[in-house]
């Protein structure tokens, strides 16, 4: 469901890139999109990941809903690419001076 990649920054050094799929996942109320994501974004913010690539279907989860949750969690959606009528990636960076939900400052790649 997660893959993970590094991209070079700009000024030297390297970015953690995560790439989550939420578009194939099994009928049931523990593995509905919604779950997973709550499941997966906390940890990668606390792992510093920089940018995220989350595929998902629009009828499990309206793009305003997505990006409201990534940015609870410091990240901001930058691009948002159609693949078919019902599927998005939503692509979001980490902004500089994101703190996670307790107010602690997350460690940056």
């Amino acid at each position: 469901m997660c893959a993970s990649e590094t991209q070079p920054r700009e000024r030297g050094g390297y970015v953690k890139v995560e790439e989550v799929d939420l578009r194939f996942t099994p009928e049931g109320c523990t593995s509905h999109p919604i779950i997973k994501l709550s499941q997966i974004v906390p940890s990668l913010a606390l792992r510093g990941v920089g940018i995220v690539r989350v595929h998902f279907r629009e009828d499990d989860i309206p793009l305003a809903a997505m990006k409201l949750f990534l940015s609870k969690y410091g990240y901001s959606v930058e691009e948002v690419v159609r693949l078919d009528d019902n599927t998005l990636t939503a692509i979001a960076r980490r902004r500089p001076s994101a703190r996670d939900s307790l107010g602690a400052v997350v460690p940056r790649g």
